[in-house]
């Protein structure tokens, strides 16, 4: 936690994990595409070669677009005063309308998928799977709660 002119601050650090293998996948899917496309090229037309080419091209296109949308919306930094987001638009706390807590179920497990804080000009989350520093965000949030934010 930070200290900004007397405020407290806590400063939301992503893992880079998640984008690395986005990046990863999207360039395999790129290539693939590019092996189906020059083995079209050299045999007869095929239209279900075409269809999944074009299926291709479109999923790693759509992945990073995705990537980058999730990245700008999420929290870069909580203030006293409110929260940032990695796209610069700054929401206040008196401005809060809701927290929501998003589980995801899987094979009969639950485990806190993502952090929703909706404002009345917006919105923003934190995904705890990118946070590297998501023990120090969690006890800022419950400590924002407390104070009922």
């Amino acid at each position: 936690m930070l200290n900004v002119l007397g405020k407290k601050t806590v400063e939301v650090k992503l893992s880079k994990a998640n984008l690395v293998m986005a990046i990863l996948l999207g360039l395999f899917l790129f290539a693939l595409g590019g092996v189906l496309l020059n083995k079209e090229l050299t045999n007869e037309f095929s239209a279900r070669f075409l269809m999944v080419e074009a299926a291709l091209v479109i999923t790693s296109a759509a992945i990073p677009l995705l990537v980058y949308r999730g990245y700008r919306k999420s929290v870069t930094l909580f203030m006293e005063d409110g929260l940032t987001r990695h796209d610069g638009q700054k929401f206040l706390w008196s401005e809060l309308e809701s927290v929501t807590e998003r589980i995801a179920r899987r094979g009969g497990s639950e485990r806190l998928w993502r952090i929703d804080f909706r404002f009345k000009n917006g919105g923003a989350w934190v995904i705890p799977g990118e946070v590297a520093n998501f023990n120090e965000v969690s006890c800022y949030i419950k400590e924002r709660r407390l104070k009922n934010i």
